[in-house]
């Protein structure tokens, strides 16, 4: 049973990895689209104003970038950043909950029934997390991410306990 709770403990370390560097693309993205968006209206109006020539051209790209800033919150990448922002809090606060447990189960001060038990309540609250906050907007299969999160999991498990997933 000892085993199954660190690798449940391993596996929630990854989660919150693998959200965190999704939450970091996300955010990234949405700033560089506000700035791109602040850049070319700023230079779209500041065209209309110059030339008397383009000022069809500088109007319809002013109207473009007011029109793609307004559908922009129901970009997927600008639900998904919120509610990772939301997952990861919850899902530190669970991690810190299996954490603490963790000496006890690594010290033998549970029988199996009970760390049994210990896990499966900690594997419905993170499915619970999961579900509540991620429902059918699953985020996508990234493989560079996954390494990345790997690593920074395996990193964690390796300096607190001497010990790779």
């Amino acid at each position: 049973m000892r085993d199954n709770y660190f690798n449940l403990l391993s596996q929630v370390k990854f989660d919150i990895e693998y959200y965190k560097l999704f939450y970091q693309r996300y955010t990234t993205i949405e700033r560089r689209l506000n700035m791109a968006f602040a850049i070319v209206s700023t230079g779209s109006l500041a065209g209309f104003c110059i030339s008397e020539e383009a000022k069809i051209v500088y109007a319809v790209i002013l109207i473009i970038t007011q029109v793609a800033s307004a559908v922009r919150p129901y970009f997927p990448f600008a639900n998904r950043a919120k509610e990772l922002d939301r997952l990861l809090i919850k899902m530190e606060y669970l991690f810190i909950e299996i954490e603490n447990r963790w000496s006890d189960i690594n010290q033998g001060k549970l029988d199996e029934e009970q760390v049994q038990s210990i896990i499966k309540v900690f594997k419905e609250r993170r499915q619970k997390l999961q579900m509540e906050h991620l429902p059918d907007d699953m985020l996508p299969n990234n493989k560079k991410i996954t390494k990345k999160a790997d690593k920074n999991a395996n990193d964690y498990l390796g300096l607190n306990y001497g010990a790779t997933i």
